[in-house]
């Protein structure tokens, strides 16, 4: 129980993800509150304190430090436990999509999908700018089908497959589709000054000569 400390003082990594994004904060300093933690919930363990959260924490940290193989290692030691939680299945399609395992990224991306539509069906109506559990639901579906689009953007090129940049090209315009319900003004249905990564990646893929590289949301 004394080791419990160890992971217990530990930063929280919603409270790393607020000192990261500071741009006050210099990058090394930055590093110093990731290391940080990561020492603590290492020590936590080495002296055997066990905690599902532990390994989440540990794997968040890597994923962040970009050692997406450890990352990897961490999140899917969870598998048995999280396995329907969409934020843990987000965290590992990216893990995967970050090691170019780009078809076990596509796996997890669509089982994500599945568990957020089965989540919609529970609702008579869908009021994202009434209810911050609608809202919820939106936005991590126009997360994860621009994810997806991504992914078959990266496939098309390896396979030189039309089907897989076609799939891009529907992912993306699926992405728009449901960040237009809560980017836009319910009352005048006008855009707002902020564009969507599937707006932006399906005006790019429809460009000529479009990138290569695709904008892409990172836990």
């Amino acid at each position: 129980y004394y080791y419990y400390n160890y992971f217990d003082k530990a930063l929280d990594p919603d409270e790393l993800e607020t000192v990261i994004s500071d741009d006050n904060i210099q990058g090394d300093f930055s590093d110093y509150f990731l290391d940080t933690a990561l020492e603590n919930y290492l020590l936590a363990e080495k002296n055997n304190f066990s905690d599902p959260m532990l390994d989440y924490k540990i794997g968040y940290i890597n994923y962040t430090k970009t050692d997406f193989e450890e990352a990897f290692k961490r999140f899917y030691n969870l598998r048995s436990i999280f396995n329907n939680n969409p934020n843990y299945v987000f965290s590992l399609g990216n893990t995967l999509y970050n090691k170019l395992d780009y078809y076990g990224a596509q796996g997890y991306y669509k089982y994500l999908i599945e568990l957020l539509e089965q989540k919609m069906e529970e609702f008579v109506l869908i009021r994202p700018e009434e209810n911050p559990q609608h809202y919820y639901l939106i936005n991590n579906l126009q997360i994860v089908h621009n994810n997806l689009g991504v992914v078959y953007t990266k496939l098309s090129q390896l396979s030189r497959d039309p089907e897989k940049e076609t799939q891009a090209k529907v992912h993306f315009l699926k992405s728009s589709q449901y960040a237009d319900q809560i980017l836009r003004d319910p009352e005048t249905l006008q855009r707002g000054l902020t564009q969507s990564y599937g707006y932006l990646n399906t005006q790019e893929i429809l460009k000529p000569a479009p990138a290569e590289e695709y904008l892409f949301y990172n836990i």
